[in-house]
């Protein structure tokens, strides 16, 4: 099965070409204020450059959020753009979860954190069993002064994401021990291909474009400033 992974829900955009559990193609780079103009011609290169048809991807797997506001929009519309003629499957995917995927295997509880700015971080908890990622507490928005907190109450903590390179030495100086994957990649188009792979063995997935919705937990500023 061909399958696509896309994420552009931080600064680490990435897509990936599998075909079952073997990667063909991946394309890694930093998104930029012009990811609405170059995301389409970075997947046309790497579809041409495997030799594969968009006709022939018959599954998606798309990190949908939290994360930047305008790359979760672009990549959605995207999505929507090139297949909406087509009833594809499609596998949303929350960032923290695809970010942890990294960390299969692991014994213990996996961190996954997503860095918000504001010295606030989307935190996700999850941990490695058979050979699947279990989610523990799903992400929410918390500031650091709170996720420290929080922290302290686990043990055998494994830290993967930007928010965890970013607070590393916070962390280190409150006590807060643990194992810190801060030389892991943050780029996770080829783990949204394997999330969206199992979630389709357990016919979790969609199969209409336009029901992609992102995952929002901090709204944007400009439906904020709407509501005021």
């Amino acid at each position: 099965m061909i399958t696509l992974g896309i994420d552009t829900s931080s600064s680490y955009a990435s897509i990936a070409l599998l075909n079952g559990e073997q990667v063909i193609l991946e394309h890694n780079f930093f998104s930029s204020s012009e990811l609405s103009v170059t995301l389409i011609p970075k997947i046309d290169f790497l579809l041409k450059s495997a030799a594969i048809n968009c006709n022939d991807i018959e599954l998606i797997g798309v990190v949908t959020g939290p994360g930047k506001f305008t790359g979760i929009r672009v990549g959605l519309s995207m999505i929507k753009g090139l297949f909406f003629e087509r009833k594809i499957k499609i596998v949303p995917i929350i960032a923290n979860q695809a970010c942890a995927q990294k960390l299969k295997g692991v014994s213990g509880i996996i961190c996954s954190l997503i860095d918000a700015m504001r010295k606030e971080v989307y935190a996700g908890f999850y941990e490695s069993v058979n050979d699947k990622i279990k989610v523990l507490r799903e992400p929410e928005l918390l500031k650091i002064s709170e996720l420290i907190n929080l922290l302290k109450q686990f043990s055998c903590l494994h830290f993967i994401g930007t928010g965890s390179a970013k607070y590393k030495n916070e962390f280190l100086e409150n006590g807060i021990k643990g194992y810190y994957w801060t030389e892991r990649s943050f780029f996770c188009g080829v783990e949204a291909a394997i999330i969206a792979q199992s979630r389709l063995q357990q016919n979790d997935y969609l199969d209409n474009p336009a029901a992609l919705k992102p995952f929002y937990i901090r709204l944007p500023d400009a439906e904020v400033k709407g509501n005021d």
